[in-house]
């Protein structure tokens, strides 16, 4: 079993390289899973390979799609110079760098929020970073529930922010 799943990571490596094209990502993983829970079947027909494939998958989600983007944005970039400084940052990656984390800010009160991202999409200049723009938050979520409530998160973020917005100039006890 561990070497199908050597092989399911070796998809995701190359997909995140760019040699396997983006929308062919998702086919060769569905490949994969059809024989992932073939041999798992065979192995342990007491077990329930769909749930086994959902535990080991949901674990990959967000190296998924993380490789899925970057192997997109780096056939991109072989195409077409005007978009080198597209990136794809992970978390860990945004909270090291503090402007692009500060552009991902939600002002509350006093207080500077981050949301709830998985990955950003940004366009980084690294010769003047201060021109840097967030152009999407990623998410990755294999629960519905988690999903909505996170998505109905985001939205009251995005709407306390566009008020702060509306609101600059005017004193707080307005608001």
């Amino acid at each position: 079993m561990s070497g199908h799943r050597d092989l399911i990571n070796d998809a995701i490596r190359k997909i995140s390289e760019g040699d396997i094209a983006p929308d062919k990502a998702w086919s060769t993983i569905r490949n994969l899973k059809d024989k992932y829970i073939e041999i798992c079947k065979k192995l342990y027909p007491e077990k329930d390979a769909e749930q086994s494939w959902h535990v080991f998958i949901g674990n990959s989600f967000q190296n998924l799609v993380y490789a899925i983007l970057k192997g997109y944005f780096a056939n991109l970039k072989k195409k077409d110079k005007a978009f080198q400084n597209l990136q794809v940052l992970k978390e860990s990656e945004v909270n090291k760098n503090d402007i692009i984390a500060r552009k991902l800010a939600i002002r509350y009160g006093d207080h500077l929020l981050l949301p709830d991202t998985d990955m950003v999409i940004a366009n980084h200049t690294i010769e003047d970073p201060w021109n840097s723009d967030v152009l999407a938050i990623v998410s990755c979520k294999t629960s519905p529930k988690r999903k909505d409530s996170t998505s109905m998160l985001l939205e009251v973020e995005v709407a306390l922010m566009q008020h702060n917005k509306e609101c600059e100039g005017i004193p707080n006890y307005h608001r």
